[in-house]
């Protein structure tokens, strides 16, 4: 006979040990949402940076040269009013629109520069109104960056920052009511139901908000437990936080493509990579183009599928002046127009590995681990990326001219030199990274002390049969002296020596010696890099 009474009672018992269990896994899920995004918003990799270049009246420098690295640097040729980031000739004169940098010694704005060149040096350096200026810095060339294990990479930006069109793209293409619900859309939620019913599997009904917690917290795989613990924490973290807030997380979070083995995060770093700009200075064409990316980073990448990008670019064009946040003739203009992305090549974590092996091994001397891949330190090196070019090709041009003639020297000298093998130690080292200079790893606000950088020889010298005998002896150049020397005279920095006897004497010394010693460079050549700025 059925007990209605001790039904109930189980009823109850179940309720509420179902009710218990609830509330300990959503107090789990409140302190895990609070403490990390509160205690851990994002690791930012310490970034590393070229040299600066300084320009200034009676500089040895073609503008060849000059153009070279602005165009490494992602800008583009050609004015554009409004907008930093580009470079005009006009004949023996060049003109910049200086993008702002944070430098060590603070921020520099954008501004216009007007330099003239005459016989390979600059001649005067300008202003827009024409006034003449001592120097002019340019921002350094990004060369790599110490990055956490997955490779991330981000420019983090402030909601103020980023600009309107491309905040109300978004919120028109990916969540029309984020303004208006509590973490999750019923709609959604029903529509993603549906589909789960039909056996389709679990896709759409996520927000603004939901897509931050699965990215920022949870893992991308499609089961129900994760929808489950995923539509929780949305409404926890819309408790906790305004929408400005979320917002401008998932802008700074959001995944937007791959630079080889480099994950490009957040709009701050993609306006950067893809256009070449700050984000603030994006238009409401190029803003519809990384919003078009977030629904699928590789298959609507403008660089590898450029006609499927500009589809999916119109289709939010279209979306955005459907929802009123675009009127008629913007969408005109903007449809009109095409991708507009930089054709700078990728570059992956760095171009130059070993010097940045370096730099690593340097700062790991005076830095955690977990900081240098965490807390967004800039680095500083004295790395000449124009002087790097040209003493590789150099280095290259001499190992092609011993493949074929066995000889290791100046194509323009007719004097014979002894050839250098090439498994000597340094001599394919040297192409990754010929200047050991300084390092500075500053954040924003930090006080600066100043070493003295050590140098490393490498000594390669004759074993002659009597010991007697002086040998002569050359010794490599130091580092400063590689600094300052030009890429032909990095590439012959082996040269003969000056020795006190004649030289058919010194040759017949070398003749005599049975064989000649080349002792690597010591660990003392891993100091040879210091951090000349410490940001302690």
């Amino acid at each position: 006979m059925f007990d209605r009474a001790k039904f109930w009672r189980y009823f109850r018992y179940a309720f509420l040990t179902v009710a218990l269990l609830a509330a300990a896994f959503t107090l789990y899920l409140d302190i895990r949402v609070r403490s990390e995004f509160e205690g851990r918003r994002f690791a930012l990799p310490a970034r590393i940076y070229a040299r600066p270049l300084e320009l200034h009246a009676g500089l040895r420098i073609a503008q060849i040269d000059v153009v070279r690295e602005l165009q490494e640097a992602g800008y583009s040729q050609g004015p554009r009013e409004g907008d930093p980031g580009w470079f005009a000739n006009d004949n023996d004169w060049l003109e910049m629109a200086v993008r702002p940098f944070v430098f060590w010694d603070g921020l520099q704005p954008a501004k216009r520069v007007r330099v003239a060149f005459e016989g390979g040096v600059v001649k005067v350096v300008q202003d827009a109104e024409g006034r003449e200026l001592p120097l002019a810095r340019l921002e350094p060339l990004a060369i790599g960056g110490i990055y956490p294990a997955n490779n991330e990479d981000r420019v983090l930006v402030r909601l103020s920052e980023v600009p309107k069109p491309m905040v109300q793209a978004l919120i028109a293409n990916e969540d029309r009511n984020f303004y208006s619900h509590h973490g999750f859309d019923l709609r959604g939620i029903a529509r993603a139901a549906f589909s789960f019913l039909r056996l389709k599997g679990l896709q759409g009904g996520s927000t603004l908000t939901q897509q931050l917690v699965k990215n920022f917290f949870l893992t991308p795989e499609r089961t129900l437990s994760r929808k489950i613990t995923e539509l929780f924490m949305a409404v926890l973290l819309e408790i906790h936080y305004d929408k400005d807030e979320i917002l401008e997380t998932y802008l700074n979070e959001i995944y937007l493509g791959q630079d080889r083995d480099r994950a490009i995060h957040g709009v701050g770093l993609a306006s950067l990579y893809y256009f070449g700009k700050t984000v603030e200075h994006l238009t409401l064409a190029e803003s519809a183009v990384l919003v078009g990316m977030v629904k699928g980073p590789t298959l609507y990448d403008p660089f590898r599928n450029p006609e499927r990008a500009l589809e999916r670019r119109n289709l939010v064009l279209r979306e955005t002046k459907d929802r009123g946040f675009a009127t008629m003739e913007e969408y005109s203009r903007a449809r009109a127009s095409d991708l507009g992305v930089n054709q700078k090549a990728a570059m992956g974590t760095s171009p130059h590995p070993a010097f940045l092996d370096l730099v690593h091994r340097q700062l790991r001397r005076d830095y955690d681990e977990a900081d240098l891949r965490s807390e967004g330190l800039r680095v500083f090196t004295t790395l000449a990326p124009r002087v790097q070019a040209a003493a590789e090709r150099a280095l290259e041009r001499k190992i092609a001219q011993f493949d074929r003639g066995k000889i290791f020297g100046s194509p323009r000298s007719t004097s014979r030199r002894s050839p250098i093998p090439r498994t000597t130690p340094w001599s394919r080292r040297s192409t990754t990274g010929l200047s050991y200079g300084r390092a500075a790893a500053l954040p924003t606000g930090s006080r600066r002390t100043t070493t003295r950088p050590s140098t490393a020889r490498c000594r390669c010298a004759p074993r002659s049969r009597t010991p007697t005998t002086p040998r002569p002896r050359a010794s490599a150049p130091t580092s400063a002296s590689r600094k300052s020397s030009s890429p032909s005279s990095a590439s012959a920095s082996r040269g003969p020596s000056t020795h006190s006897r004649p030289l058919s004497s010194a040759r017949r010394t070398s003749r005599r010696s049975k064989s000649r010693r080349c002792t690597r460079p010591s660990r003392a050549a891993d100091s040879a890099l210091p951090c000349a700025r410490s940001a302690r």
